[in-house]
């Protein structure tokens, strides 16, 4: 059983042996997809290698404000419903006036006539690869650094889209592949040194007329709104990084099955932050999670108290459905990245902000699992070896669950006779079952800038705390401080 873009047609299938083989097309809606079933005329042993010869055409890349956009993404070719690794050699004849780049390494190029013929090779086992062709310019960045970077974009594209864009209420930013490059040149470095080496001897990334971003070996697509303006809010640097951070989550470490998506698309969704928090600050990364949350918890029953309630991260592509659109972006890169944000905070050490175990996790996850594909067993055993304690719980409410927890805080001052301080104080949880617990922290700002922090394991039932010793006078006691839990705090 194959997949192909449903734009796609299929004229015939021929086995080693120049024999024609019988297929069937089914179109899948839900997925955008064509499926083909092969009628074999033997059983094919698991062991066997078999070769076809596909001969298909249609529309595999269209022409928009004067730039070609590969519509197809990596369904251009006939693949595998359930996409295994493999090795690639490919040939593409293209018009000599346009750019044109693709996975893997350049080997050869041979002109013919008016287009040139050019050969790339996919060595180390992948999912998927594609291509992007247009009138582009080529630049490259970060020359000096350890990994270049080169960039496949139009400025003049960019001009003649000006006018409708100014209609729009949006502005032009001047040498946006500069904009670009250096968000690419910077997160490719970061990730390199905190998750595990890059394992190509270059970056490329063009323009695509399109809203999302792809990632395959080396190679990025990136939808035009990051082109466009400069990026202020930092939702471009997160849109960035997220498609670099790929390299190692998703095309070098995969993941099993669709329920175990989340391993790619929330660890380089949390792989951006991490970057946004490095070239912006911490309080960058926080507004954006806090807003994170705010979209987690403000829909259908949340929002209006009835409706259909978001799905688990591991329904994976399932989450989303007629009465739960958008949930896969909102649950498996939102909530998934929450998940990892959740154990960090878990493992922070709170009396010096050491942050090795979650690190030293991540490198040992992409050293142990890259050029295969891992499940969310295979991350929850890591995770309970650097923690030190069982995470069951942990997994079942916050991948194979949905529940999200609400706290109340109430909290009092005292000053004892010796002149010490005391806090007083108790945590009420809502909205979650009997059997649902989190580990929440809670700090005490003092009045000489000194903070106190403390964590403690919160059940469904309301949980009374004190902290005696203080020496200096209290001026805050906050809850759930660094967003630690995906939760909403009354305080």
């Amino acid at each position: 059983m194959l997949s192909l873009h449903p734009d796609l047609r299929m004229r015939s299938v021929k086995n080693g042996d120049g024999r024609t083989v019988r297929f069937l097309g089914r179109e899948e809606k839900r997925d955008n997809r064509r499926i083909l079933y092969l009628f074999m005329d033997r059983p094919i042993a698991a062991d066997d290698t078999t070769r076809f010869e596909f001969v298909y055409e249609g529309e595999i890349a269209r022409e928009n404000v004067g730039l070609f956009y590969v519509t197809a993404g990596a369904e251009w070719y006939p693949t595998p419903v359930e996409r295994k690794r493999s090795t690639f050699d490919l040939s593409f004849r293209t018009p000599r006036g346009y750019a044109f780049v693709a996975t893997g390494d350049r080997v050869g190029e041979v002109p013919i006539g008016d287009t040139i013929m050019t050969r790339w090779t996919v060595t180390r086992p992948t999912r998927n690869v594609s291509f992007a062709i247009g009138p582009m310019e080529r630049y490259e960045f970060g020359t000096d650094r350890k990994y270049p970077v080169e960039i496949y974009f139009s400025e003049q594209l960019h001009v003649n889209l000006g006018p409708a864009l100014i209609a729009n209420g949006l502005t032009v930013g001047r040498h946006m592949e500069r904009q670009v490059g250096n968000d690419l040149v910077e997160a490719l470095h970061m990730f390199d040194t905190e998750f595990g080496p890059y394992p190509y001897e270059r970056l490329r990334a063009a323009e695509i007329i399109a809203f999302h971003g792809e990632a395959f070996p080396g190679f990025l697509h990136m939808g035009y709104p990051t082109w466009v303006q400069t990026d202020v809010s930092g939702t471009q640097k997160v849109f960035r990084a997220h498609e670099v951070a790929h390299q190692w989550w998703g095309v070098e470490v995969g993941y099993a099955t669709y329920r175990d998506q989340w391993l790619s698309e929330a660890f380089a969704e949390y792989s951006a932050l991490l970057y946004l928090q490095a070239a912006d600050g911490t309080s960058s990364m926080l507004d954006l999670l806090r807003e994170y949350r705010d979209d987690i918890f403000s829909v259908r029953k949340y929002l209006f108290g009835s409706g259909a309630r978001s799905g688990a991260i591991a329904l994976g592509y399932r989450a989303h459905s007629s009465e739960t659109e958008g949930d896969y972006n909102l649950v498996v890169y939102k909530k998934g990245a929450f998940v990892l944000h959740m154990l960090r905070s878990m493992m922070i050490d709170l009396d010096t902000m050491e942050e090795t175990r979650f690190f030293d996790m991540l490198r040992e996850f992409y050293a142990t699992y890259r050029g295969r594909d891992a499940s969310t067993h295979d991350f929850q055993v890591l995770a309970e070896r650097y923690l030190g304690e069982d995470l069951d719980w942990f997994f079942d409410q916050w991948v194979y669950g949905s529940q999200l927890p609400e706290y109340k805080l109430r909290s009092s001052i005292e000053q004892s006779e010796n002149g010490d301080y005391v806090v007083r104080g108790r945590i009420e949880p809502r909205g979650v079952d009997s059997s649902f617990r989190m580990v929440v922290p809670l700090v005490v700002e003092l009045e000489t800038g000194a903070r106190v922090y403390r964590r403690y394991l919160v059940t469904d039932q309301r949980y009374d705390f004190e902290i005696a010793g203080l020496a200096a006078r209290p001026e805050k006691v906050r809850l759930n401080p660094f967003e630690a839990v995906l939760a909403k705090v009354d305080q």
